[in-house]
Order: C-alpha cells, then sequence, then structure tokens
C-alpha cells in the first residue's frame, strides 16, 4: 500500500472521492487518492443558496434575453 501523503497515518488511504470547492474562483476539483478526476464549474442557486455544479440551463432570462437569475436543478 502507497502512503497517501508525506506525514505517517498509519497506512490509512482516503476513503473515496473528495470535492474541493473554491469559492473565489468558484470552481470545483473532484479527486480521488489524491489525483484529480474533474475540474468544472459551480454556481450558488438564488433560491436555494447551495454551491452546485453549473449548468447553462439554470437561468432565467429577462426581456430581451438578458439572464438574470440562476436555479439549480432541484429549484427549477
Amino acid at each position: 500500500m502507497r502512503p497517501c501523503c508525506d506525514f505517517d497515518c498509519g497506512g490509512y488511504s482516503m476513503s473515496g472521492p473528495i470535492e474541493i470547492i473554491n469559492p473565489r474562483t468558484m470552481t470545483c476539483t473532484l479527486m480521488e487518492d489524491g489525483v484529480v478526476i474533474a475540474t468544472y464549474k459551480v454556481e450558488q442557486c438564488d433560491k436555494c443558496s447551495r454551491l452546485v455544479k453549473f449548468d447553462d440551463f439554470g437561468y432565467q432570462k429577462g426581456f430581451g434575453n438578458e439572464k438574470i437569475i440562476w436555479f439549480c436543478w432541484d429549484c427549477r
């Protein structure tokens, strides 16, 4: 078994995938066992305030197709 980090943690490894969200850039990095699997954009829902994976279909549009608010999948 390879070590999971630079310090001695008793030979245990990470328990599965983790998401690291950077609130400044609104990006999420999905990692498993210290290896980056995916990087994607996240957005805060204007209704429930959760940070979720961004998709362009969540925008509510105003006059002239102006994008005014964004809803996550659960709030649509």
